[in-house]
Formats: structure tokens, sequence, C-alpha cells
């Protein structure tokens, strides 16, 4: 018999290591960015090191429009699927231009820098994409023509620079497509085919006095078309000629302003000849060159009138002057001091954010925006405008437009989308309706298909359906006082109110209300400060986790039911007590009802004397009771109770209390205890500059968790995922490796779990590597640990889906799965759960998805439907083990995306009824019918087994398929037994535990230390 156990034994070894467990995967106030954070240059430093080839540190404009070319080419997908919108549809993302018909002001443009244009035609009260599947949606500024032509410019490249240089080749901002035009009488938007090798489009200004005229700030200086953006040329001559054009403007006299570098450029004859208006050596009444971006406003109605911002090389405010003779004197009325700096605040960044306009009503008032928005008027000099209330103005505006006809309405946009005051600046409230254009990190799904979510400069955000819409979306709050970006996001589906979400750098915090207040749970050995801009987590929950170490105790005490007080003259009472556990048995004998010191007791047939009569039934717990007078004190009836061997009882974990069913092994009496396992589990892993950490703790409110080092790492972590099984842990980095972590299953203390202990059950290896590029994303088949995907970032190369199908072999392969793709980062993907050769991914341009990732070369189709061919940074599918408790269907499957750009969307195309297969009913069978604990053991731990009477072999065996111990018990009765094996001789790792019976055998996996 043993030889045979042995045997049976030896072939479970090495997939038990994996599949032994049967898992529950886990799967409007602005709050400006604080403290010492990087602000807009950390955002855009992760941005570039996600996009921007890795040798050169540049996004090349002929590998950007390589890129959309093979878009052409690309089919649609065979799977199909259709997205909609998540939200949220109550706030916009980061938004560059405005422009209102000066026909009609009821119709307006806006457009988010990686989201597309929109359209209005209510002033704004809400708004509608406009062609989501135009060739490029990096939307900066937005002009009507005279006649009615509407043009925009696209590429952020000038004004998102915290790199080298100047321009989309070392911007972090999403390169443009040149310009883009409707004609007044058409409804489609076409590209201008001589602009199409544009990058950085800033400023569109057309000649108010000529249809076909048109001017362009681009980072190779000022461009101008005289037939309808046909043809362009430059039509400055001269050294620095083809310098950055920061800005382009045309004041109410036809004039013509414009920048070189850090020169100011004007032309009075419509752009045929231009004079420098600024000096190296200004003097007190001179314009000055400058260090950095510069930004024009003049007034609606007055030529001379004419103001200017300037920045300084280090992206604080320089200068705000103004001239009232058309240039030819200036004088400085805003200059940078303690109390006054639209363009700082931790950091300064004025490149990023800078805007200017002047009071259509009122030429000596302007109002200028940058982090912060300030209003100047000739004699009161500067006022703050807005705070960061919900009633304020979101940070970082881009644009101020007046109103064409009426001069008290004025629009600001930023990233937090469009705002607008109807009594020139006093007071604001925001215009997002259905402008859905947020720009999110990362997302992550509840159990009720909850989108929770970090965004760009926006914060956290949840869409609950608790809103005006379901796409409503609300807010997070901050993590101990920090908000700003929003960052890796997850609802708990063990506990639902627990909420996670980051902030920039490391912010990362749990809520126990939903997300209302966030608090950091880091102990004195794991730290926020080597957190990444973006740094990665990944919370696991397994709600019958058979190698949890925890316990609670269940302990028999009475039944007790309280009656309260008696009526005046009562002295009847009626009443049923119920214990706590459905499976208790009440012994009559125990039972009685007081009074003070009235005691009325029942026999054991149920017939109660004493200070009156009564009777009891223990079956159903019905009695009645006669005091032989009215009562005084309060009366309680109490009740001693048992419990038969076998018997059911319903505990509740140390994780909120979650509900299990224990069954009993022994009975129990009056008093009598019992340790029981606590199957409730959790893992909280984060990925940090060197370094992954991992708590079990996260869920725990009642202290703070303790934290265990898993492996130290080269580089920054940019991608954490988990196998299904919770067993191994995948991290990729922003240098091109990947790590593979084994032996989470038996990762429970410092011993087992920390890499500084030296004696972790954790193997920590590096089974790819692709020098340089980031790794955007992994991801790892539900059905097969084996199968895993990994995509990565970084324009101009080759190859940007691995694929591996012995992942957790000691010597892992990756192969290249780009198949027909063309060379664009990919930042996200999923596999399918009820089709495991379906493969999504999210790129640059949109989703595709390949029915067969394992061919050679997988054939990729476009699958945007529904959704714009924006950036998709995530995927996460709905997968859950969870069975139907009624007779409604558990529904898994759909897609969810997290777009930067575009909200968030859901795809059900994939949608299916969750099936329980012959296999998992087996493991939840066996998961059924034997237990271990404690698990890790140290000492001995206990085997429970439901069994027929007979005898049985126990073995352990370890990973090598070596036999280290054998022992015979006997189950004594047909039911629920329990034995104790030593294990004190074993050394430290993992084991497979056998028991083995004449006609069955069980399995579980076991953790020494």
């Amino acid at each position: 018999m043993k030889t045979g156990l042995r045997f049976a034994l030896a072939g479970t070894v090495l997939t038990a290591a994996i599949t032994s467990l049967a898992i529950l995967p886990s799967n409007e106030a602005y709050v400006p960015r604080t403290q010492n954070e990087q602000g807009a240059a950390g955002a855009a430093a992760y941005l570039h090191g996600l996009r921007a080839n890795q040798v050169t540190g540049e996004i090349d404009q002929e590998d950007v429009l390589s890129a959309i070319e093979s878009l052409k080419d690309m089919p649609e997908s065979s799977i199909g699927l259709t997205w909609g919108e998540r939200g949220p549809d109550n706030r916009g993302g980061r938004t560059r231009g405005l422009a209102i018909n000066p026909q009609n002001p009821s119709e307006m443009y806006t457009g988010s820098v990686s989201g597309g244009l929109y359209y209005s035609n209510n002033a704004g009260l809400s708004w509608t994409e406009v062609n989501p599947d135009q060739e490029n949606l990096a939307v900066m500024t937005i002009a009507y023509s005279k006649g009615g032509d509407v043009y925009y410019g696209t590429g952020e490249g000038l004004y998102n620079n915290w790199t080298t240089g100047y321009g989309a080749s070392t911007s972090s901002g999403f390169p443009g497509a040149g310009v883009f035009k409707k004609g007044a009488n058409e409804t489609e938007f076409s590209q201008l085919s001589s602009t199409a090798n544009f990058s950085s489009i800033g400023a569109i200004v057309c000649d108010p006095s000529n249809n076909d005229k048109v001017y362009m700030a681009t980072n190779a200086g000022v461009r101008v078309t005289t037939n309808g953006g046909s043809t362009w040329s430059n039509p400055i001559t001269g050294i620095g000629s083809q310098g950055t054009c920061w800005d382009i403007h045309i004041d109410a006299g036809g004039n013509v302003w414009g920048t070189l570098g850090g020169r100011t450029m004007k032309s009075t004859d419509g752009g045929s000849t231009w004079t420098e208006v600024s000096k190296s050596n200004a003097g007190a009444t001179g314009l000055p060159r400058s260090g950095g971006r510069i930004m024009f406003a003049s007034a609606k109605d007055d030529a001379d009138y004419v103001y200017t911002v300037h920045i300084t090389s280090g992206n604080a405010l320089a200068g705000v002057y103004r001239t009232t003779d058309g240039g030819s004197t200036w004088t400085k009325i805003g200059q940078k001091s303690t109390y006054f700096d639209p363009f700082c605040s931790s950091q300064c960044q004025g490149e990023y954010d800078l805007s200017i306009g002047v009071d259509a009503a009122n030429k000596n008032r302007i109002i200028v925006g940058g982090i912060t928005v300030w209003g100047w008027e000739q004699g009161q000099g500067w006022n703050q405008v807005n705070g960061f209330g919900p009633y304020n103005i979101h940070a970082d505006n881009h644009d101020v437009v007046w109103h064409p006809t009426d001069s008290s309405k004025v629009y600001i946009v930023n990233d937090g989308g469009i705002y607008y005051s109807n009594n020139s600046g006093n007071t604001w409230q925001t215009l997002n309706k259905n402008y859905a254009t947020t720009q999110f990190y990362n997302i992550g799904i509840s159990a009720d298909r909850y989108v929770v979510g970090g965004t760009q400069d926006n914060g956290s955000w949840v869409m609950d359906g608790s809103g005006n819409t379901p796409n409503t979306g609300r807010s997070l709050g901050p993590v101990d006082g920090f908000s700003g970006d929003g960052g890796f996001s997850a609802v708990s589906w063990l506990v639902p109110k627990i909420y996670f979400t980051e902030y920039q750098q490391g912010r990362i915090g749990r809520s126990e209300n939903k997300g209302q207040s966030f608090s950091s749970f880091w102990d004195s050995r794991s730290s926020q400060g080597i957190g990444s801009w973006m740094t990665p987590f990944y919370l696991y929950e397994n709600s019958d986790d058979a190698l949890s170490t925890d316990s609670v105790q269940f302990k028999v005490n009475q039944a007790i039911r309280s009656l309260g007080f008696a009526n005046a003259g009562q002295d009847t009472f009626v009443s049923n007590i119920k214990p706590l556990q459905e499976s208790a048995i009440m012994d009559a004998s125990t039972f009685k009802v007081t009074s003070g010191t009235l005691v009325i007791s029942s026999d054991a047939s149920g017939t109660m004397t004493g200070d009156g009569t009564g009777t009891f039934n223990a079956t159903t717990g019905d009695f009645s009771v006669v005091f032989n007078g009215s009562p005084a004190a309060e009366i309680i009836a109490t009740v001693d109770v048992s419990y038969a061997a076998g018997s059911t009882v319903s505990l509740g974990s140390n994780t909120n209390g979650l509900p299990f069913q224990y069954t009993l092994p022994n009975a129990l009496g009056m008093g009598d205890s019992i340790v029981v396992q606590d199957p409730v589990s959790s893992m909280f892993i984060v990925g940090f500059s060197g370094s992954v950490w991992m708590t079990r703790g996260a869920l725990d409110f009642m202290d703070t968790p303790t934290w265990y080092k898993l492996a130290n790492i080269t580089g920054t972590a940019q991608a954490v995922e988990v196998s299904a099984d919770g067993n191994y842990a995948w991290v990729g980095t922003s240098n091109g490796r990947v790590y593979r972590i084994a032996g989470l299953q038996g990762a429970r203390s410092y011993g087992t779990a920390d890499l500084d202990s030296g004696a972790t059950a954790v193997s920590v290896d590096l089974v790819h590597s692709v020098i340089g590029r980031n790794v955007t994303s992994i991801a790892v088949d539900p059905n097969n640990n084996d199968r895993v995907l990994v995509t990565l970032g970084n324009y101009g190369n080759q190859n940007f889906v691995y694929y591996s199908g012995n992942a957790t072999s000691a010597n892992p392969t990756f192969s290249v799965k780009d198949g027909n793709l063309g060379n664009f980062p990919v930042y996200a993907a999923t596999f399918d759960k009820a089709n495991s050769n379906y493969a999504i991914i999210g790129t640059e341009y949109g989703i595709f998805s390949t029915t067969n990732v394992n061919a050679l070369n997988p054939n990729w189709g476009a699958d945007n439907s529904g959704l714009a061919r924006v950036p998709v940074f995530t995927l996460k599918q709905y997968r859950t083990n969870k069975n139907s408790t009624d007779d409604s269907d558990v529904m898994e499957g759909d897609i969810f995306a997290g777009t930067f750009g575009r909200g968030t969307f859901q795809t059900t195309t994939l949608m299916t009824t969750r099936p329980i297969g012959i296999e998992e009913q087996e493991g939840m069978e066996e998961q059924a019918t034997i237990k271990l604990f404690p698990n890790p053991a140290d000492e001995a731990t206990t085997l429970e087994a439901t069994l027929a009477e007979g005898t049985y072999t126990i073995e352990v065996i370890d990973l090598n398929g070596r036999t280290v111990l054998t022992q015979d018990v006997d189950a004594l009765v047909t039911g629920l037994n329990q034995f104790k094996v030593n294990v004190s001789g074993l050394g430290n790792g993992m084991y497979v535990i056998g028991l083995q019976g004449k006609a069955d055998s069980y399995t579980r996996l076991m953790i020494a230390h």
C-alpha cells in the first residue's frame, strides 16, 4: 500500500505545487499636487520613458508616421469587440484649445491632447465626440476662419518638454499629424496633407480679413498659408527663422505677433515682413527677449493694447508686459515674488501651463493662468481668481477665451477640462458633461463591476453608479493629504468597502469607507520614499486559502435572550430563545428564566418550576413562564448548548468578520473551545525602484501591516501581475527586465517571505530581458500559469509583444508575437479566460486582438468599435470563481479598458456564464474534504479529512519526489477525522502531504519552517 501511495503522490507533485488551491481572484473637488513631488515634470518623464526610443531619448516623427501608415493595412479583428463608455462623463482631461463660432456662439469646439476633438451646439452644456477614427487625436489648438472654416492643429511637443530640447523629438507629449480642416459647408474634418509631417503645432490663427490665410506656430518656426492650407511657407527668413515659435497672435488691427526662440516678432503688413520688437538690452521701456515660453493677448477693439507673458528657462515667471502704443514702449506689470508666481508651486512649470486673455469689456484688465489663475487690472494690481475647491478652477491652465458677443462670459481650459464664468471671472463652473477625456494611468474593477482608477492631474476616481448617470464619476480622497496624479487602484472583492489607490511617487493608501479618505499603511521597514511616479501594485484575495496560517477561536457559550422589563402587573411571558448557531443543541435541564433573585428552572423534559411555572421546548426554543408575582428586574432567559461531532458552525474571519463554514471534528460542550483555521487571506504586492514588497495584512485595519521584502530587482518596477493560484508574481521593469517570484503560497512570515531572513520559501529569477526597453504590462493566463504575455513600449524598435508557454519552468523561453502589428508601443494585455488562445492588447493606437496568440506569427486585428483610436494603458478582464446562490447566472469575461485620453470603457462581447468544469468540481470536492492547519507548520500540523472508517497512510513528499515521512493512522469513525503529523524534522520548504486509503486518496501542499 505504501508503494502505491508513493507512485500516486509522485505523479501529483509537479502539478500540485501549481494548481492545488481553489481561489477567488481579486481581481469633485480638486486637490492640487503638494509638497515635493515632481508635478508635471514627473508625469512627462514617466510618459517619455514609456514612449521614447531608449537609445536616442527621442520620439522620432518618422517612427510615428510609419506607425500611423501601418494602421491603414490592419484588418478588423474577427473577435469583434464592441466597446461602451464607462466614464467619468463629468470630468475632462488635459485641454489646450477652445474655439467659439463668432457667427453662432452656441457652437464650440474643444479637444483633448490625447482624446480627440469635441463639439457642442449648446454653448458647452454638453459635448459630442467628433470622428474618433481621425488620424490623430492630439488636439492642441482650434480656430474659425472669417468664412466659417474650422482648423485644428495637433501635437503637444511644444509644451510638454521635461527632458532635453524642444519639440516632438524629445517631448513626452503625443506627437501630432499636422492640421485638420472642415470647410464651412462640410461635415467632416480631413487632414491637410501638406502638414502631415508637422508634429508640434502650438497655435493656429486665421486672418480676419482673408478667409484663406492662416498662421500657425510650430516647433520649427512660423508657417502661413494663403490658399486655405494647400501649401505653407515660412514668412520669416534669416538667422533663427526655424526656431521655436511659442505663439502666434493677430491683434484688432490685423497686426501679427509671433515668436522665434526668445524673440518677439511683429508684422504690420499681413506677414510679408517681420520686425523684432524685443531687445537684448531692453531698458526700462523696452521688451526683453525671453529665456523660455512666450504668449500674447490683445484688446478686442484696440490694436495698441497688447500683453505678453514671458517664462524663464527654469519655467518660472520672468514678467508680464503690456504696451499701449502698439509695441513702441512696454511696461512690466507683473514679476515673480514670494507672493506672486502663477507658474510655481512645489516646482515651476510655465512651459507646460501658460494662458492669458484680455477682458473683452475692459482693455485694462487681463487674466493670466498657470498652475493658478490671477487677474490684473490697472490701478488695482494682481489678485488670485481661483482656489482649488469644487467651485473653483482646476490647476494647469492652458487657454483663456472670451465670448465673442457677451463680454461677461469667459472660458478657461485646463487639465480638468472646460471651466466657464458668466461674471467676467468672479465665479466659475465646469462644462464637462460628456466630455469624457480623462487620462487614466491604470484602473481596477470591483466585484460589482465598479471601475476605479488613477488619472493624470485629476486624482483617482470611481464610477460606482451613484451619480446622475451610470458613468458619472466620484473623485476619491487624498492619501494622507496628498493628491494630484492618481495611479494604480483596486477595490477589495472580499470587503467591497475597502479601496486602494495611489498618488504620484508611491503614495499608496487604503480606505475602509469606499474611498472617502485614505491613509498609508507602511511599517518601519517599508517606505514611500522608494516609489516611482507610477508605483505598480497588485491586490490578490482568496476566500478559501488552505495554506492560511491565520486562525479564529470558536468557543461554546450559553444562548441568551432578554425579555426586557415587565409591564405593571404583568407576570406571564411567552417567547423564544435561539442559539447563535443553528447546529447548537440546547440542554433543557439548563434552561432558566431569571429576574433579579427570582428563578424559574427547567428539568430535562422541559417542565419549569421555582419562582413560578412554565414549559420549555428544547427543539424549537419556545417557552412560556408565569412568575408568582410581577417581576421588577430585567427578565433574562439562558440555556446551555453543545455541538455534536460533524456539526457545521458559521464563523467570522479576522478579515472584516467575513463568514465561513466549519465542520466540527469532535463534540463540544459548554465552555469548550477550538482553534479553527481562518481561510480568508490576501496579498498586496508593490513594486518599487530596486525591490518588491508584500504584505498579507492590507485588509486588516486594526493594526499596521507587516511588510516583507520579496525580491531585489535591477531597475524600477513598472508592472506587477499575480497568477490565478497566488503562487507566482511577475514584475516588469523600466529597463526591460522581467522577474518571476515563485513560492508565494508559502510566503506567510518573515522567515518564509522576507529576503533578508535568509531562509525564504520564495525564489526569484530573471526570466526575460530586453535591455533598455520599458516593460509596460504582464498578463498571465488564468487557466495556465505557464502562459505569460509581456508587452513593451518605446518607439523606434521592433518587437513589442512577447509570449511564453513555459513560464514556470527552470528556463522559460519568450518568443515575439508581433505578427502583423506595426512598430508602436503596446501598453496592456490580457488573455480571455474562456478562449485561452485569444489575446487582447492595448496600444498607442487603440485595441488589437488575435484569436491565436500561439501562432508563430499571430494575425492581429483592430478591435475598436465604439472606442477611439486612443492610447490604452490598462486592460482588465472580470473573472470570478463565485457560484450562484440562487437560480441566476454568474457572468464573467467582460473586459474593461483604461484609456489615456478618453476615460474608461467596457466590452461585454466575451461575457459568458461562468462554467464549473469537471476538474474544478473535483477540486471543490477535495477542498471540502481535506484541510491542513496550521500551514505553514513549525512542529506539527493537523490533517483533517472526511473519511470512511478504516486504516490510512499519511506520506510527506518533497518537491523532488522523495518520501521524507510516513505515518499510519486509523479513522475511528465514518465522517470527520483529525490526525496530528509531527513535521519538526523537516527542513524549511514546500512539501506535498498525502493521505491514502483502500479506495480514496487526497493531497495537499504543506509549508514547513
